[in-house]
């Protein structure tokens, strides 16, 4: 568990990240600034799958410079080069930036880790990824036509802050690789190549409103609802906070929906159910 709030040198900006490992212990989050000071950033990203008893791509994303990295107009193409070599048979990770500039925003992703941009004057979520998950109509499509097999499998979400409901997932299969969303870091670049690269969006930010931003792994959002809005948005709270209220999700008792008509009480999450939950906040 680690946690880091930093005032950045733009007067009443903040930014922060926090981890909560739980059994499987593959979150990870960064922040900072970028060495020529031309942008801000929130990093998170999601391992999933061991090499050696070891995450392997943990250990490469930790030996990053971010800020020095970030700069190579090359970076994404980089970054696949480093964790998509034969040595990444059956482990990868989801990797999602936002980057603050005095005048928008540029997020690249790749996997289901989300990003969310909140407008704070008008208490509204502004943008959010369209996640490379079992949801992505279009992935799935160019998924079956290269020759990946589907396999239905169920989750979970929060449908608010008492009950959770069943919904259909999909595991995605091609070769000896398999995993739960269409596009994702390492694999042996099965799922992060030229047809399935990172998606990219900038968005403009008015330099007269606040704003608040926010990257996770579905450890968090896995525990949260259209219902916490005012929460998120919230920019008293930090990563840390923010974290912590997910964990409170994860560890209390629910009202279970399973979607077939039956609703069941007093439902609680196994300990090695528990995932991980990392977070990275940026706002002015």
């Amino acid at each position: 568990m680690a946690s880091i709030v930093i005032e950045q040198q733009q007067k009443n900006t903040y930014i922060s990240n926090h981890v909560i490992q739980a059994s499987s212990k593959q979150d990870m989050t960064f922040n900072g600034k970028a060495l020529d000071n031309s942008f801000d950033y929130v990093i998170a990203a999601d391992n999933h799958g061991r090499l050696n008893n070891k995450f392997m791509l943990m250990n490469i994303l930790n030996l990053i410079d971010w800020s020095t990295f970030l700069l190579n107009k090359n970076w994404k193409q980089l970054l696949i080069e480093k964790t998509c070599g034969d040595n990444s048979n059956r482990v990868g990770a989801t990797f999602t930036i936002i980057k603050i500039y005095p005048d928008k925003f540029i997020v690249d992703w790749i996997g289901d880790s989300s990003g969310k941009i909140y407008d704070r004057d008008e208490k509204k979520e502004l943008w959010t990824t369209k996640d490379h998950d079992y949801n992505n109509k279009e992935d799935i499509e160019n998924l079956i036509k290269n020759g990946f097999t589907i396999k239905n499998a169920s989750d979970i979400a929060v449908k608010d802050s008492s009950t959770i409901v069943s919904v259909h997932a999909k595991l995605f299969k091609k070769n000896n690789e398999s995993i739960n969303m269409t596009r994702s870091l390492g694999h042996s670049g099965i799922f992060a190549n030229s047809l399935m690269n990172f998606d990219s969006e900038t968005i403009e930010r008015n330099p007269e409103k606040n704003y608040k931003v926010i990257v996770g792994t579905d450890g968090l959002w896995q525990m949260t609802c259209k219902h916490d809005l005012e929460y998120l948005c919230n920019k008293d709270n930090d990563a840390s906070d923010i974290s912590g209220f997910a964990l409170s999700r994860w560890k209390q008792t629910w009202i279970w929906d399973n979607s077939q008509g039956t609703m069941t009480k007093d439902i609680k999450f196994p300990e090695h159910n528990i995932d991980d939950i990392g977070v990275a906040v940026w706002n002015n």
